[in-house]
């Protein structure tokens, strides 16, 4: 679904609101944050920016099978302060209907696991319809609702439900459950860039199978990437190579050749001289890595990416913040940064940032408002608000 966001342009919205309580740094009180396209989240280290990338890991999981969380994922404050349960709530958009979605998901500890205590699934605003017409799914500490969307009323399930998933991944039926069917696709398509694997012996810098895929990028490490630059039309890899050009210059093109089974990645520079992937710096190849992400025209409804500007020279930062924000108008993005100019490039996007603190164990979660900030951002740059201290999410 794509939004107006404020500023005379278009953004993707798959998340519309998220709500944390519980969780990892998110405590009791927990956060409450509406969703933009572009959800850039600065603040010092274990403030929770991290941690909101493992929420995501989380609902995925829910649509892939068991958690695969621990009781660790709990939220522990100070003292003897640990929470019993955790819960998410997340509103989506609903491509099948006419409202948006609204999933809370609450877990507890079950040993080494997290099993489900209560999970519900309704149409925003279901909580005041005096009929079932809007919800579509109800566990409650065992008791079970099930709603058709073909009138075919409540289905009881006591006792067929396993507490250690959700039910996104015990009842595929698109055509009686469509709505569980779409938060299913949602979750599963969840793109999360946290552990990026180079150095001089990473895969990415080898011969890669062709059979990989090529639709779009890999998580651990990248290992399709070749296959991917190979696969993407004339406009985008021409883009691409001259966005490398901004970090490397006097690139020609980008040249992944196939031999066999194989396929290997290689930068021409002008005059023909073609430099191999294993040659290549990591910088280079993280660098090559975000311009697959954030250039791909056609990606995943939601990405989130950790610290973009690692690795990489601070003159190309700018124009990572510009493709950051173009991107923004395809795909979702939430990203963690601790980027001075990073932040600096979005002072005609105050509201695209989100303000990470903690405070008495627990992470809170302010996302800038731009209307209050003209007056600020009229002498000063954001980046320089935020290392002086006035948007907060500072280490001291």
């Amino acid at each position: 679904m794509t939004e107006n966001n404020g500023t005379g342009s278009t953004e993707k919205l798959l998340i519309k609101r998220l709500k944390v309580s519980g969780l990892l740094s998110f405590g009791p009180t927990g956060i409450d944050l509406p969703m933009r396209g572009l959800n850039v989240l600065i603040g010092a280290n274990g403030s929770g920016k991290s941690n909101l990338i493992e929420i995501f890991s989380l609902l995925r999981s829910a649509a892939r099978g068991q958690f695969g969380g621990e009781g660790d994922w709990l939220w522990k404050g100070e003292g003897d302060h640990t929470s019993a349960e955790g819960t998410v709530e997340i509103t989506v958009s609903n491509p099948k209907g006419s409202r948006d979605l609204r999933h809370v998901l609450t877990v507890f500890a079950s040993g080494l696991r997290l099993d489900v205590a209560d999970e519900r699934i309704e149409d925003v605003g279901a909580e005041v319809e005096d009929s079932g017409a809007h919800r579509h799914y109800d566990y409650k500490r065992g008791d079970v609702h099930l709603f058709s969307a073909l009138g075919a009323g409540t289905r009881f399930m006591a006792g067929k439900v396993h507490p250690d998933r959700s039910i996104l991944t015990q009842v595929r039926d698109p055509e009686n459950y469509p709505a569980l069917a779409s938060l299913e696709r949602a979750y599963d398509g969840f793109r999360l860039f946290r552990n990026w694997q180079f150095g001089p012996t990473a895969s990415l810098r080898q011969p890669q199978s062709v059979s990989l895929r090529d639709d779009f990028l890999a998580e651990d490490g990248c290992d399709n990437l070749a296959m991917v630059l190979s696969n993407l039309p004339g406009k985008a890899k021409s883009q691409l190579t001259e966005s490398l050009k901004k970090l490397y210059e006097g690139i020609d093109r980008i040249s992944p050749q196939k031999v066999g089974a194989a396929i290997q990645l290689f930068l021409r520079e002008a005059g023909d001289r073609q430099i191999r992937a294993t040659r290549l710096s990591d910088g280079t190849l993280r660098y090559l890595c975000l311009l697959a992400i954030l250039l791909h025209p056609d990606p995943p409804p939601f990405v989130a990416i950790e610290e973009p500007e690692l690795g990489l020279h601070p003159d190309v930062i700018q124009h990572v913040a510009t493709l950051l924000i173009d991107a923004s108008r395809r795909t979702q993005l939430v990203v963690t940064t601790h980027s001075r100019r990073l932040i600096d490039e979005l002072g005609d996007l105050p509201d695209s940032v989100v303000v990470c603190e903690k405070h008495d164990g627990e992470s809170t979660f302010e996302r800038l408002d731009g209307e209050r900030m003209k007056h600020w951002l009229d002498r000063y740059t954001l980046g320089e608000l935020w290392s002086s201290g006035e948007l907060g999410g500072n280490r001291w």
